[in-house]
């Protein structure tokens, strides 16, 4: 017995480990993907001419990106070679201010590479990070592009996540030693050298993660913060986070008690039952146990024997779950990250679009990370990267109501889990069109997004979203109906406008460009609100004939 609790225990402490250590990674490579896409959205607006000039067309363009990721960043700011502010948004009453003396603006205007800077308190309150990417004209340093970050939402987005049992919990310590982040009341912000002082065992691994190193460690402690909570053994995982310029180390831990507390309670109960029938034995063994008293023992130890295995048994699928949960969790985690990092570059590459002569070379770079993002997303989004990949356009014969139910074949699994029904209405014999089928694909999967999104508000046994197809004169028209609240009378003659979004976190661009591929094919598109309740979306095509390559 003590043989089978020990090996499952050291077995329970490997899954353990290696669950920490998949979340420590899994978090570092989300936050450097972080760092590294605001980097290059960044080094994108400093090759514009109108920012490097820093003039009223510059300074749109640094509006507009303010205002399309205002989620993520709080202000943006154009500085000159000598470190003084040019420019800052939405608040401009610190432009002519000289903020060379700052040790990351320091940084810049000596090395001229990308910096990042500690955390540290905001004036507005909150925790931030400033991100500053030089500007160079012909080789010439300019200064440059910057960015003010609330930590907060990096923390919930990368650190909170992590969940090992109750107990367990990430902290994040910054190349200097402070502790950036943890769940610990009155821990952020202070010395880590401070905060360990007392626990001889943790200060080799702190000194390791200083030095940007990975390990693990097992350590005994017997406060948090400053609750006591007497003596306890906890398991961690540290890795580095390599951003820019500098590092930070994560930990994860978890306690003992928290992830053994099955094979601890376990444990307890065979000691009593051994202790038991270590007792009875000697008892039995001083009167001499008499005949019906040894059968009936053996009784009581075949029972026993019998509730040990249903608890080894329950040990067995304890572990099987164990490991399901964390392969889920793991799977949900690495997904998140791609997709993240897709739409930030899609973002980066509606917004350079803007430019009159957009550098070719960076959406061709843009582009390609949108492709391996896309790889790393695996079979979730496989049939969505031809979308997303560079290509040609490609026209041709199309059969466009296999078309429409190729694209529902996508579209389908996200509208059943959000409790959508979706309704196909499609006349046989249609004629065919001349055109490209990803970019058709790309309109109509947009638009059913869209209508997905207008019914969430419904009660989940009225979302309803229509697709119909039809021939009309020498066209083929294409709906995509919803029974959502509708478009505002006021908005509906704008929403096909450039950065115009009804959506919080919209860029306002997913319409544009759906009307762009099918004026591109020779048809038209355009929005109604129907009599009843929610709206409809329409575009026609030209049948047999498309219009001029995009």
């Amino acid at each position: 017995f003590s043989y089978i609790y020990k090996d499952t225990k050291s077995y329970e402490i490997k899954q353990l480990k290696e669950a920490q250590t998949i979340h420590a990674k899994q978090s570092a490579q989300g936050i450097e993907d972080f760092f590294a896409s605001w980097i290059r959205n960044l080094e994108s607006l400093s090759k514009i001419d109108a920012i490097i000039d820093n003039n009223n067309v510059g300074k749109r363009y640094l509006n507009l990106f303010y205002e399309a990721n205002k989620e993520q960043i709080t202000s943006i700011t154009r500085l000159d070679e000598r470190g003084v502010i040019l420019y800052n948004f939405p608040a401009n009453s610190s432009e002519g201010m000289d903020v060379s003396g700052q040790e990351h603006v320091r940084m810049l205007l000596q090395d001229h590479k990308p910096v990042i800077s500690d955390v540290f308190r905001a004036v507005e309150g909150f925790d931030s990070i400033a991100l500053h990417v030089p500007v160079f004209r012909g080789g010439v340093f300019k200064g440059s592009i910057g960015i003010l970050i609330n930590f907060e939402s990096i923390a919930k987005r990368f650190l909170e996540v992590i969940k090992i049992g109750k107990t367990g919990y990430a902290w994040v310590i910054s190349r200097d030693g402070m502790v950036l982040y943890s769940p610990v009341p009155g821990v952020t912000g202070k010395s880590i050298l401070e905060v360990v002082k007392d626990y001889p065992m943790l200060m080799d691994m702190v000194n390791d993660m200083l030095k940007g190193e990975e390990g693990s460690v097992e350590y005994t402690f017997d406060k948090i913060g400053a609750w006591d909570v007497g003596q306890t053994r906890k398991f961690a995982v540290y890795y580095p986070v390599r951003i820019g310029n500098t590092f930070w180390s994560i930990a994860v831990a978890s306690s003992e008690k928290d992830v053994l507390s099955g094979l601890i309670s376990f444990k307890n109960k065979l000691s009593l039952v051994i202790g038991a029938l270590f007792i009875c034995g000697i008892v039995f063994s001083a009167l001499g146990a008499k005949a019906w008293i040894v059968l009936k023992e053996e009784d009581k130890r075949n029972k026993l024997e019998h509730e040990l295995q249903q608890k080894c048994d329950e040990l067995a699928h304890i572990t099987r779950v164990s490991k399901v949960d964390q392969l889920a969790s793991t799977l949900a985690h690495e997904v998140n990250q791609p997709l993240g990092a897709i739409l930030r570059n899609a973002e980066a590459a509606a917004l350079f679009l803007q430019d009159s002569s957009p550098d070719l070379d960076e959406l061709r770079a843009i582009m390609e990370d949108i492709s391996k993002d896309g790889h790393r997303a695996g079979e979730v989004i496989d049939r969505m990267r031809a979308m997303m990949n560079p290509r040609k356009t490609e026209k041709g014969p199309l059969d466009l109501n296999l078309m429409v139910k190729n694209t529902l074949a996508l579209v389908r699994p996200s509208a059943d889990k959000r409790q959508v029904q979706l309704l196909l209405k499609i006349e046989a014999n249609l004629p065919s069109i001349h055109g490209d089928e990803i970019q058709l694909q790309q309109v109509l999967i947009n638009l059913l997004i869209n209508a997905l999104d207008a019914v969430d508000d419904n009660p989940p046994r009225t979302r309803r979203v229509t697709i119909g197809v039809r021939p009309v004169g020498s066209t083929v028209e294409v709906a995509v109906s919803d029974n959502g609240p509708g478009i505002a009378a006021d908005k509906i003659q704008s929403i096909f406008e450039p950065f115009f979004s009804t959506k919080p976190d919209g860029l306002g661009m997913g319409l544009v460009i759906s009307r762009s591929i099918i004026e591109a094919h020779g048809g038209q598109i355009w929005a109604t609100n129907n009599e009843s309740r929610g709206a409809t979306f329409t575009f026609t095509l030209t049948a047999g004939l498309g219009g001029e390559a995009i």
